[in-house]
């Protein structure tokens, strides 16, 4: 895979959220109306070790939906969430926590955190506040 320049730099980070999950020392991508290969690319840029045979699946199976998440690789366990569309209304926000939902399991999954019921609900509500923080804000006008 190669190397993301110039201008879909710029235009990708307009359209990404990094969010900081120090307690499992990991990072989840939030990225929205912006082609996944340029998210694979810039998490790829960051240290992720993706496959060629990884990242197109994943194109493909995103082709299809209105988003997608995934662990970024073998040797880390950082989580990439996808989305089509911007979260502006209850469909869009709808697809944007059942993304969530996944992110809460592959990392309780890869922290070997699985029965761990209170510990999901508080990571659900960790991710969903940082992203309403930053949506939200953005409909107003902030950020």
């Amino acid at each position: 895979m190669k190397h993301l320049k110039g201008k879909a730099r710029k235009r990708l980070k307009r359209h990404l959220l990094e969010i900081k999950v120090e307690l499992y020392r990991m990072t989840v991508l939030v990225a929205w109306e912006v082609p996944l290969l340029d998210v694979l690319l810039h998490a790829k840029d960051a240290g992720c070790a993706i496959s060629k045979k990884r990242a197109g699946e994943m194109i493909v199976f995103a082709k299809n939906c209105a988003g997608l998440t995934s662990h970024l690789g073998d040797r880390n366990t950082d989580i990439v969430i996808w989305l089509k569309k911007r979260p502006t209304d209850l469909g869009t926000y709808g697809a944007l926590y059942h993304e969530l939902f996944h992110a809460v399991d592959y990392i309780t999954k890869s922290h070997n955190l699985d029965g761990e019921i209170e510990c999901r609900a508080f990571l659900m509500e960790y991710l969903a506040t940082k992203c309403n923080r930053y949506f939200w804000a953005k409909q107003k006008g902030g950020r």
